[in-house]
C-alpha cells in the first residue's frame, strides 16, 4: 500500500503527491485533497500558485461617493490589498461594482474606485486573489505532459481573465458549490475574454480530445458585458471529440452557460445551470442558452447525449442545438433525456432542435410559469431563430406545462420537420396550443406522426396543424390515440375552440381513436375542427370519440374527401332525402359510408360497380344500396323513384 501521511500546510503550500495525504486549513475550514500517486497524471492548481482564497460575504456596507467598504463579519487587513472584489448593487444604477482593494483601514477595505451606490449592511460581495495565471500554468503543464487532470480543490478561485483550455486536459473539482471559479474582472467579459474556460482554437482535424469537466462551479454573477457578445460564457469549447461535462453548477452567465460547438460523441450529464444568458435581449441575439451545441464547418455533430441536467430560467433556450446556417452538415442522433427545464421569463424556450437528424427527446420535464411566455416547451424549428428545423426525430413521454405552445414543429426555409414523431407526451396549461405543427414557412411537404398524447387546459386548440394556403404542406400525416380535453380556455376564434384544429392542405390524413371532450369549464366547442379555404384528400377518419364537446363533434368548414366513419359524436350522421337527377342517375357517396334506400317510381335498373342489383322497385319496401366512401350507383328509370340516404 502506498505510504501516506497527514500534513497541515499553509494555504497554497507545496506537498508531495507521492506520499502526502493533505488537509489544507483555509479560513478555519479543512479542505481534503485526495492523494494522487506520482505520475498518475494529476496536477493540483495549488502547486502552480493558485490560492483559492476567495471569501463570500453577505453583510457589506458601502456609501455612495466613498471608497470605503465594510463588513460586520469580516475585518479587512493589508493581506487583502491587491485582491479583486465584486459588490452587488454598489455600481452605477444599482448594478454590480467590480474593482480592486488598494488599502485597509480600521477593518474596512479601501477600493480603487468611488462607490456609485450606497448599500446598507446586506449586500453580497466576494473578494480574492486572481488565479487565472496560475490555472493557465497548470493547464499548460498538463498539456505538456501529454494530458492529464487538473485538480481544483475546495475554495473560491477568483479569475479575472479567461482560462485557455488545451486538448487532452480535464478539470475536476471536489463538488459543485465546493470548488468554485468566480469571475471578477475590471473589463467586460466579452472584451477578449470570451468565456471563463475557453477552448476556441480547435478545428475538425485537431479537436479538443477527451476533455472531462466535472464537479465544480462557475459563478458569473459579477460578469459585465455592456454590448453583449454571445461568447461571454461559463464554458466555450469549439470542436470537441468525446468530451464529458458532468456535475457542474454554472450560473449567471451573460450569454450561454455551456457552449460546445461541433461536438462529437459527447456526454453532458447531471449539470445544474441557472440564469444563463442574463444579458441576452431575449429575441434576436444569438446565445443565451443553458446548454447549446452548434453544427457547421465540414463535419457532422454525432451521437451526443444530454441527460439528467437541471436548467433554470435561461433567457433564450434551456437546451438547444443551434445550426449556424442552412448547411449540408448537421447534428445526428442526439439524445436529450431526463432533463428538467424551467423558465420564469417571457422570452425563454425549453428544449430546441434546430438541425438534428434523428434526435430523441424523451422523459424531460419542461415548465414555464410566465403567462406571457413566447417560447415553446419543446420544439423543432420555430420562433425567431435563423436555424434549420430538425427531422426524423422523436419527442416522447415528456411532461410540458405552460409556455406559449407545449410542443412545436415548424418548417424553416427549405427544411420541414419531416419524419418527426410526437407521442406519449403530457401537455397542459399552455398560453396557446398544446401541440403545434406549422409548415407554413417551408417549401416542401412534411410527414409527421402525432400519437398517444394527453393535451388539456390549453388556451387555444389542443392540437393545431397549420400551413399557408397554396404552399406545400403535409403528406401521410397521422393523428392517432390522443386525448384532448378542456382546451380553448382563452381563444375567441371560434374554429380554434377544438380538441384538434386543422388549417392546411393535407394529402393522406389518418385520424383515428382520438378522444376529444370537455368536462370542465365548457370551452372546447368542437372535437375536431377543419378550417375553411383548405383541403384534405385521402383521409381516413375513424374511431374518434368527439361526443362531449359543447357544440358538436366535427366542425368541417373546408373540403375533406376520404373515409369518415364510426366517430362517436359525429357518426352516424343520420338520414336525409335525396333528389334523383335525370335518368340514368349516378350517385356517388361522400366521405362517410352510406345506405341509399330506393322505392317507388318506374325503375328498369339499379346497378353498382356495373352489377345490376334490381330491375324494379317495390312501392312499399325500400331497396337498400350500401355505398362505401367514394363508391357510386346508377339508377335508370322512366318515373322518378323516392331516395333517402342514411350516412353512417
Amino acid at each position: 500500500m502506498t505510504k501516506s501521511k497527514l500534513s497541515a500546510i499553509a494555504s497554497g503550500g507545496a506537498y508531495n503527491p507521492a506520499t502526502d495525504l493533505v488537509v489544507v486549513v483555509r479560513n478555519g475550514v479543512a479542505d481534503y485533497l485526495a492523494q494522487f500517486p506520482s505520475g498518475a497524471g494529476y496536477f493540483n492548481v495549488l502547486d502552480y500558485g493558485a490560492k483559492g482564497d476567495g471569501i463570500a460575504l453577505t453583510d457589506v456596507t458601502t456609501t455612495g461617493g466613498s471608497t470605503t467598504v465594510s463588513s460586520a463579519s469580516y475585518s479587512f487587513t493589508s493581506v487583502d490589498v491587491g485582491k479583486y472584489i465584486t459588490i452587488a448593487g454598489a455600481g452605477p444604477s444599482g448594478g454590480v461594482l467590480n474593482t480592486t482593494i488598494v488599502g485597509a483601514s480600521g477593518g474596512n477595505a479601501i477600493v480603487n474606485v468611488i462607490v456609485a451606490t450606497s448599500v446598507g449592511g446586506t449586500a453580497a460581495a466576494t473578494f480574492g486573489t486572481d488565479n487565472a495565471t496560475a490555472i493557465n500554468a497548470v493547464v499548460t503543464a498538463a498539456s505538456n505532459a501529454g494530458g492529464g487532470t487538473v485538480k481544483l480543490p475546495n475554495g473560491i478561485f477568483v479569475v479575472a481573465s479567461k482560462i485557455t483550455w488545451l486538448t487532452k486536459v480535464s478539470l475536476s473539482g471536489n463538488g459543485a458549490s465546493v470548488s468554485i471559479l468566480k469571475w471578477i474582472s475590471l473589463t467586460d467579459m466579452g472584451t477578449g475574454a470570451e468565456a471563463v474556460i475557453a477552448g476556441v482554437t480547435g478545428s475538425s482535424s485537431t479537436p479538443y480530445t477527451d476533455c472531462v469537466f466535472r464537479d465544480f462551479e462557475i459563478d458569473c454573477a459579477a460578469a459585465t458585458d455592456a454590448t453583449y457578445t454571445y461568447q461571454a460564457k461559463c464554458i466555450d469549447i469549439i470542436y470537441a471529440l468525446r468530451p464529458v461535462f458532468m456535475n457542474l453548477y454554472l450560473h449567471d452567465s451573460p450569454a450561454t452557460a455551456l457552449g460546445v460547438d461541433y461536438i462529437r460523441d459527447g456526454l453532458i450529464f447531471g449539470n445544474r445551470i441557472t440564469n444563463a444568458g442574463r444579458l441576452n435581449n431575449g429575441s434576436s441575439d444569438h446565445g443565451g442558452s443553458g446548454i447549446s451545441w452548434e453544427t457547421g464547418d465540414s463535419q457532422n455533430t454525432e451521437t451526443t447525449i444530454v441527460a439528467n441536467n437541471v436548467v433554470l430560467n435561461a433567457k433564450r433556450y434551456g437546451i438547444a442545438n443551434e445550426e449556424t446556417d442552412p448547411l449540408t452538415t448537421n447534428s445526428q442522433r442526439t439524445i436529450i433525456t431526463g432533463n428538467i427545464v424551467r423558465c420564469t421569463n417571457t422570452s425563454g424556450w425549453g428544449i430546441q432542435d434546430n438541425g438534428v437528424t434523428g434526435a430523441i427527446i424523451t422523459n424531460n420535464i419542461c415548465t414555464s410559469t410566465s403567462t406571457a411566455n413566447l417560447g415553446s416547451g419543446i420544439s423543432a424549428g420555430g420562433g425567431t431563430n435563423p436555424y434549420d428545423t430538425g427531422q426524423q426525430g422523436t419527442i416522447a413521454n415528456n411532461y410540458v406545462i405552460g409556455w406559449q405552445n407545449g410542443i412545436e414543429l415548424a418548417g424553416v426555409g427549405s427544411i420541414s420537420p419531416n419524419g418527426y414523431s410526437v407521442r406519449g407526451n403530457t401537455i397542459t396549461s399552455t398560453n396557446k396550443y398544446g401541440i403545434l405543427v406549422d409548415n407554413s414557412s417551408s417549401n416542401v411537404n412534411a410527414t409527421v406522426n402525432i400519437t398517444d398524447n394527453y393535451v388539456t387546459n390549453c388556451a387555444s386548440a389542443g392540437i393545431a396543424i397549420v400551413t399557408s394556403s397554396g404552399t406545400p404542406s403535409f403528406t401521410n400525416f397521422t393523428i392517432s390515440g390522443n386525448t384532448c380535453s378542456n382546451n380553448a380556455t382563452v381563444t375567441s376564434t371560434d374554429s380554434h375552440k377544438a380538441g384538434i384544429w386543422l388549417q392546411g392542405t393535407v394529402t393522406g390524413l389518418t385520424m383515428q381513436n382520438n378522444y376529444c371532450f370537455d368536462n370542465g369549464s365548457s370551452t372546447q366547442k368542437y372535437g375536431i375542427s377543419y378550417e375553411t379555404g383548405f383541403s384534405v384528400t385521402k383521409a381516413l377518419i375513424t374511431g374518434n370519440h368527439v361526443h362531449d364537446n359543447t357544440t358538436q363533434g366535427f366542425n368541417i368548414l373546408g373540403t375533406l374527401t376520404g373515409w369518415i366513419s364510426d366517430n362517436w359524436g359525429y357518426n352516424p350522421v343520420g338520414a336525409s332525402s335525396l333528389t334523383p337527377g335525370s335518368s340514368p342517375w349516378t350517385y356517388t357517396a361522400g366521405s362517410t359510408p352510406e345506405i341509399i334506400y330506393l322505392y317507388g317510381g318506374t325503375v328498369s335498373s339499379v346497378a353498382k360497380n356495373s352489377v345490376t342489383l334490381a330491375t324494379a322497385l317495390s312501392s312499399t319496401t325500400a331497396l337498400p344500396v350500401h355505398l362505401q366512401p367514394g363508391e357510386s350507383m346508377a339508377v335508370t328509370y322512366s318515373s322518378v323513384p323516392t331516395a333517402v340516404k342514411d350516412q353512417r
